[in-house]
């Protein structure tokens, strides 16, 4: 379980930041197969995390969309039913969160000058 939750947490932020996508595209930005990635596309759907886009497609082209932009999770009642659970939750959820710090701190340097304007930076 432990490795499917940060592959389902990223999927389901690429639709979030990117907007509706195919399995095909997901699979390109992620770095994971079309198959790998329609199958774990079809059990955040299933748990009504994600949905068909029907706007958009055409054919046997699907695209998916996220349901909400943001997601929660209970860690008492997680921890009544399974006290590892609450703890694997968290540490994917760090993992996607740093690996989307450290992808952004990546592109600054290609960002153009008039977007880079001094800000606040913090480390706690």
């Amino acid at each position: 379980m432990g490795l499917l939750i940060p592959f389902r947490l990223r999927l389901r932020g690429e639709l979030v930041e990117g907007g509706p996508a195919t399995a095909t595209q997901l699979a390109a930005r992620i770095g994971e197969s079309s198959g790998t990635t329609s199958y774990h596309l079809r059990q955040l759907a299933a748990y009504g995390f994600v949905d068909d886009e029907p706007t958009l497609g055409i054919g046997r082209e699907r695209y998916w969309r996220a349901l909400h932009r943001s997601t929660w999770f209970d860690m008492s009642v997680a921890d009544l039913d399974d006290p590892v659970l609450g703890g694997e939750f968290m540490r994917a959820v760090a993992r996607v969160t740093a690996e989307r710090i450290v992808r952004f701190a990546d592109s600054i340097e290609a960002r153009p000058n008039s977007w880079a304007r001094p800000g606040p930076a913090s480390r706690t």
